[in-house]
């Protein structure tokens, strides 16, 4: 049996069905998702697979460094942000265990932006097949056009 992670409203003229839902909520919960999960599909049908930063320790994720440079120190210019490689792999490993672990059919997997194309890779790696890896970035809400 094949198991899919993500999903979209309409491909190919075909609605796709999932059955779980998974999501980085850092233990931030309930989200708006965990509820509509629990009330649509069930209450076993959603996992929070990030553990909350004071909880990584125990699965061997080291805290994240949030290392940034100015462009330039002078002035208000903003600033190029260095990710943290090795702390980002780890939590997204343990995301790949966690859904392993899962009985499930389609999934749908919320997460940061930031994650999505390494997350998908990794998800693909451990024999997952991954229907779509879509963004959504709210720009109005942002500030942005």
């Amino acid at each position: 049996m094949t198991r899919a992670i993500g999903a979209t409203w309409k491909r190919n003229s075909a609605l796709i069905i999932f059955d779980f839902v998974f999501e980085e909520a850092t233990e931030f919960g309930p989200t708006i998702v965990e509820d509509l999960a629990r009330k649509f599909l069930g209450e076993d049908h959603y996992l929070d697979v990030d553990p909350h930063p004071k909880n990584r320790a125990q699965f061997g994720i080291p805290p994240l460094r949030a290392d940034h440079t100015p462009i330039d120190p002078y002035g208000d210019e903003g600033c190029v942000f260095h990710e943290d490689l090795e702390g980002q792999a780890l939590r997204e490993e343990l995301w790949i265990k966690r859904c392993s672990e899962t009985n499930f059919t389609c999934a749908l997997f919320i997460c940061g932006f930031l994650h999505t194309l390494s997350l998908s890779y990794r998800l693909q790696s451990a024999g997952f097949s991954v229907e779509q890896a879509g963004i959504y970035m709210p720009y109005p809400k942002l500030g942005g056009t």
